[in-house]
């Protein structure tokens, strides 16, 4: 499955707790099979993080939901044959 993320939201925030966030929101593309997929999370600030740091925490929370839209996907558009139970 060919994946392409694309950044949406990339800001700083403040949450309910009244601390400061960096609100991460992405739209996961499944080139193969034309869907797409949208997530956001916010993750901590960090003295000295980057950019790309921020992106790779969120990515990392947000990996157990891409799992699972992506198992939700994977039989989408192929064909199924009942005489023999096969996707094919």
């Amino acid at each position: 499955m060919a994946l392409t993320y694309n950044i949406q939201v990339f800001e700083d925030r403040v949450n309910s707790d009244d601390e400061k966030i960096k609100y991460v929101s992405l739209q996961i593309l499944d080139t193969e099979r034309k869907r797409q997929f949208f997530i956001d999370k916010p993750v901590a600030i960090e003295a000295g993080k980057t950019d790309a740091q921020y992106l790779a925490s969120a990515k990392t929370l947000m990996d157990d939901e891409i799992t699972a839209w992506q198992a939700s996907i994977a039989v989408q558009g192929k064909q199924w044959n009942p005489d023999t139970g096969e996707i094919e």
